[in-house]
């Protein structure tokens, strides 16, 4: 019995590792990575502070984890993997909480799988972005405050410093203060004035810190965003944190409206159809089920909705990853109607749809991020051409090597123009120079007039990256 107990903790052990290995690669750095690269290479650390405060972008709600990246990045270089890597110890601390919540629930060993093979964690895994980080301290919340002892000083002294953590990590694990204030009301009505108090000290504590935090959010610069399409959005973000990220449409397609993925891959219909089915079945359940699962319910729904309305108000587009802290709270629910109906078929359908989800986000082309690297590597073995006009992120060009400027007049040298800083106007002259010509289009932005006025041209389509388009033109 000893030998089978240590057999399945070794086995478990190596699926650990080996999910967590395979869940980081060198692919190509997007958008919002390119960002957390350029603050990492900043040499000094006063200008990275100084910087991170007047920065009219996400990095300046993220200030815990910009200072953590660039520690790491000193340490172990500024490789894409090597970037990524930081994700490592936030798994393994994610992986440990879940294990001690699957002990405390009384769940099989195998429930364990749920937390380790959901593809929101195998996709942003594979991001040098906070969100595994705010994952494990979530996890580890969501353990401390329903499965641990409330009225223990220690242990509401350590949910507060988790929670500070996390806001540092990022301002929008603000509304994750649901999770400690949901099952602390319940306990609170039963218990009386004295853990009230308790907990009244202890917060008062702690205020301090949180009021520098709130000051530094609130002084910083006010970000101008866009929220369009809200409820398509919403859509994706829902069926993602369900654990269907990887089986419904890309994130483009769903900003493109093309659904048409769906109706190629009609065995992703069934999928879609069948789990939301046991969610469907799952939800009849929690009706007859502990109190604790109206909680946690509760604490699902209302961390969406507030983090759904603050995205109305600040305007910007939600996605999974601004609430990722609400998975564990999904799993968990899982998990404790799975105990108490002694029903593995809702674990075992749901751990064949994140499977598959998640081989999918990994390893599925349709779902890689947006190849900047296979473009520029492209643009630098094409010499030959002297003018590239290229639409994208500065900044991840920037770390491939590919430097943009604005509108300029023509010379013999080689140069790379930024198409979001070209009037239409002069993107006709441009590619009527008899240049030999690299035209390089996102799939992000609305490219008809550009793909209209290629089609009139002499152009071929020279081949495509993963988001984006090349277009060449050499033949005058």
């Amino acid at each position: 019995m000893k030998m089978n107990g240590r057999l399945r903790t070794g086995l478990c052990i190596i699926v650990i590792i080996f999910v967590i290995s395979i869940s980081i690669s060198n692919v190509s750095l997007w958008i919002d990575e390119g960002t957390t690269a350029y603050f990492a290479r900043i040499s000094r650390f006063r200008d990275l502070i100084k910087y991170l405060y007047v920065y009219n972008g996400s990095e300046h709600n993220m200030p815990f984890y910009i200072i953590l990246i660039w520690v790491w990045q000193k340490i172990f270089g500024f490789h894409e993997f090597a970037l990524r890597a930081l994700n490592i110890p936030f798994a393994l601390f994610y992986i440990n909480s879940a294990n001690k919540l699957i002990d405390k629930i009384g769940c099989k060993k195998r429930y364990l799988a749920l937390f380790l093979i959901h593809p929101t964690f195998i996709y942003f895994m594979n991001e040098a972005r906070p969100y595994v980080a705010l994952l494990a301290i979530s996890t580890e919340m969501l353990y401390r405050c329903y499965y641990c002892d409330l009225e223990k000083k220690r242990n509401i002294i350590f949910i507060n410093v988790l929670y500070l953590f996390g806001v540092g990590i990022n301002m929008l694990f603000g509304f994750a203060y649901l999770i400690y204030l949901i099952p602390l009301i319940s306990k609170l009505i039963s218990k009386g004035r004295r853990v009230i108090i308790m907990h009244l000290k202890i917060l008062l504590f702690f205020c301090p810190l949180y009021g520098i935090l709130l000051i530094y959010f609130a002084l910083g610069p006010k970000m101008i965003g866009s929220n369009n399409d809200i409820c398509r959005h919403l859509l994706q973000t829902i069926l993602s944190i369900l654990g269907m990220g990887g089986i419904i449409p890309n994130k483009i397609e769903f900003i493109k409206r093309n659904y048409s993925y769906l109706y190629q891959h009609s065995f992703n219909i069934v999928l879609i159809i069948l789990f939301s089915v046991c969610l469907i079945f799952l939800f009849c359940l929690i009706v007859k089920s502990y109190k604790i699962t109206y909680k946690l319910l509760l604490n699902f729904l209302s961390c969406v909705v507030l983090g759904f309305v603050f995205s109305l108000i600040v305007k910007f587009n939600f996605w999974e990853r601004h609430i990722i802290y609400v998975v564990p709270i999904i799993i968990v629910i899982m998990c404790v109607i799975a105990v108490e109906r002694k029903n593995d078929v809702i674990f075992a359908i749901t751990l064949l749809v994140f499977a598959i989800s998640s081989y999918n986000i990994r390893f599925s082309h349709y779902y890689q991020k947006d190849d900047y690297k296979g473009v520029a590597q492209y643009c630098h073995d094409n010499d030959e051409y002297s003018l590239i006009l290229l639409q994208g992120y500065s900044l991840t060009w920037n770390y491939y090597g590919i430097f943009t400027e604005g509108y300029k007049e023509l010379t013999d040298e080689k140069i790379i123009l930024d198409l979001a800083q070209l009037t239409h106007e002069q993107f006709a002259e441009l590619i009527t120079n008899n240049k030999k010509t690299i035209i390089v289009l996102s799939a992000r932005y609305n490219n008809e007039y550009y793909t209209g006025i290629l089609e009139q041209k002499a152009t071929n389509k020279e081949c495509e990256f993963n988001a984006f388009t090349i277009y060449t033109i050499c033949d005058f």
